[in-house]
């Protein structure tokens, strides 16, 4: 069985080894047996991630909040087969990578149809709205500063409505991000807005309104961009992503992330405009269940093993086999580069 040290740090040689990992994974796919072969890889791998982040806000926060981190330490830590069914418990927290993978899944499942419908009348934007860094020393500090930007969008949504008899119809959604080096957080709100027309005056209200209630130095015109987007799932991923995004890499931005975790909590993060109506978000289940169609109909127990990024069962045998997958990518990686340097080679010398 798998032996581990828990409280283990992740090192830039394996920071740089996981960037590897995701640069090859076209080469990677060509050994899963089948898609929930490949979806359980993805859910090791977000474990993985998610039990580095965790370990870190475990030491900075305070004990309530450790009770809820604990449970997504648990979170996908056993997989049972039962015949040819794969399930898994799940902790469904805003802070999990593998609960946010499913649940970034359901966003795009329920509104990508309805934005394509919308992309058919007019073209969709990307517009994102920004304003100064500000200095949070409490998540309610944060949390209000949040409040105040939603409250903005709603008078700039009611002016477009009442001064130029437009409806905005799309999808607004908070984000916050941490500047380590000033100590700063960033709260803002990324939108998908049908019109160019409308997209463009959404930006202009904000730099007005923004500058008149709260002084010229709190918003300019950095960091408003206004962007068009295409029609597939792919160009919709960006607004469904993490609510805080970027990895905890020492104590003090796991404090920062504690406090960015706990003002967004709560909070909508998603909201839709106009004719863009809220789908029936699916019922968030304690467990998951997959098809074990990659290996024989059997009853076992497979638990988590992070050294691995596998899941093991007591007779040690693997249920994913990540090691032997990136050992075969890493071979054909190898070669593909050997192939590609003996081409570049031949184009030289036939131009001499």
């Amino acid at each position: 069985m798998c032996t581990q040290n828990n409280k283990s740090k992740v090192t830039k040689s394996e920071c740089k080894k996981q960037a590897h990992l995701l640069d090859t994974f076209e080469i990677r796919s060509e050994f899963f047996r089948s898609k929930s072969h490949a979806n359980l890889h993805s859910q090791a791998i977000s474990k993985h991630l998610t039990l580095h982040k965790i370990y870190a806000l475990i030491d900075v926060c305070d004990p309530e909040r450790k009770k809820q981190y604990w449970k997504t330490y648990h979170c996908a830590n056993v997989v049972a087969q039962e015949g040819t069914k794969l399930s898994t418990g799940l902790c469904r927290k805003r802070w999990c990578n593998v609960c946010q993978r499913k649940k970034t899944a359901e966003l795009l499942n329920g509104y990508a149809s309805a934005l394509k419908e919308l992309n058919e009348e007019a073209p969709l934007f990307m517009v994102t709205l920004t304003a100064k860094n500000i200095k949070a020393t409490s998540p309610k500090a944060l949390r209000d500063e949040i409040r105040l930007y939603n409250k903005e969008f709603t008078r700039i949504k009611d002016n477009i409505r009442k001064t130029h008899s437009m409806t905005l119809n799309g999808f607004k959604k908070v984000e916050c991000t941490y500047n380590q080096n000033t100590n700063e957080y960033h709260p803002h709100l990324h939108l998908i807005v049908q019109g160019q027309a409308e997209a463009e005056l959404i930006k202009a209200y904000w730099i007005i309104q923004m500058k008149k209630r709260y002084g010229r130095n709190k918003v300019g015109h950095k960091g408003q961009e206004v962007k068009p987007i295409g029609n597939t799932e792919k160009d919709y991923i960006e607004v469904f992503k993490y609510a805080t995004k970027g990895s905890v890499k020492d104590t003090f931005e796991a404090s920062a992330e504690d406090l960015m975790l706990e003002a967004l909590e709560g909070l909508q993060i998603f909201k839709p405009i106009g004719k863009l109506k809220k789908v029936k978000a699916p019922k968030e289940e304690a467990h998951e269940q997959t098809k074990a169609d990659f290996m024989e109909a059997r009853n076992e127990i497979y638990v988590y093993c992070d050294f691995e990024r596998d899941y093991i069962s007591a007779s040690n045998e693997r249920l994913i086999g990540t090691q032997a997958i990136n050992e075969l990518t890493q071979i054909k990686v190898e070669i593909n580069a050997k192939h590609q340097a003996n081409e570049e080679q031949r184009k030289f010398k036939g131009l001499y």
